[in-house]
């Protein structure tokens, strides 16, 4: 399988950067029919607690992989689409609205995104 080089050193940061002695995090899932629910909750480091409450389902070959409210009034939504072999479209909206495609075939990949929301941002 490959893999990108920007994620080569993912495992191992966070392994070493994850403080686990002052976040606690509780965290239940439940499926539900075709669709799947989840809720987070967190106490930070000054005892507040914070919730997210989160499902992800698939419908007619487009995926929605976060649709997650969050208790500051936010809101995630991830979705992605495969509309041919080795193409992935994706787009992830929270503080901006990232637009991503996703080519791979054999040992070649080939990634782009754009924030729509800020042009000016791309890679």
């Amino acid at each position: 399988m490959p893999t990108k080089f920007s994620d080569i050193a993912k495992g191992p940061t966070d392994l070493l950067n994850e403080d686990y002695t002052s976040k606690v995090s509780l965290k239940c899932k439940k499926a539900a029919g075709i669709a799947s629910v989840t809720i987070e909750t967190e106490r930070g480091s000054g005892g507040a607690l914070s919730s997210k409450v989160g499902t992800k389902f698939s419908y007619a070959g487009l995926s929605f992989d976060k649709v997650q409210l969050k208790a500051d009034g936010g809101q995630v939504l991830e979705t992605s689409l495969v509309p041919a072999s080795g193409v992935k479209l994706s787009f992830k909206g929270n503080k901006g609205a990232d637009l991503g495609i996703n080519y791979t075939n054999g040992n070649f990949i080939a990634t782009g995104s754009l924030d729509v929301k800020e042009i000016d941002r791309k890679s």
